[in-house]
């Protein structure tokens, strides 16, 4: 049962991960990857504590992407 329930959160954590690419302020973006960490933290699910790190290391890539999409979205 409680693989059950690991699998589940980390299906929860991947699919909810996918709005990170919909917000067009970095402020809301790190919130929000700040929050998904958060929630992250006691999971004990391994894959997903590494690529919170890569997604830190990366963020500035992260945040430019958002600024473009904002960009985008007012032309």
């Amino acid at each position: 049962m409680e693989a059950n329930k690991r699998i589940n959160i980390a299906y929860i954590l991947r699919e909810s991960f996918g709005q990170l690419w919909n917000y067009t302020s970095e402020g809301w973006a790190r919130r929000f990857s700040e929050n998904w960490k958060k929630f992250l933290k006691w999971q004990r699910l391994k894959p997903y504590v590494k690529f919170a790190e890569i997604l830190e290391r990366h963020w500035d890539e992260i945040a430019a992407y958002s600024k473009f999409l904002l960009v985008l979205l007012r032309s």
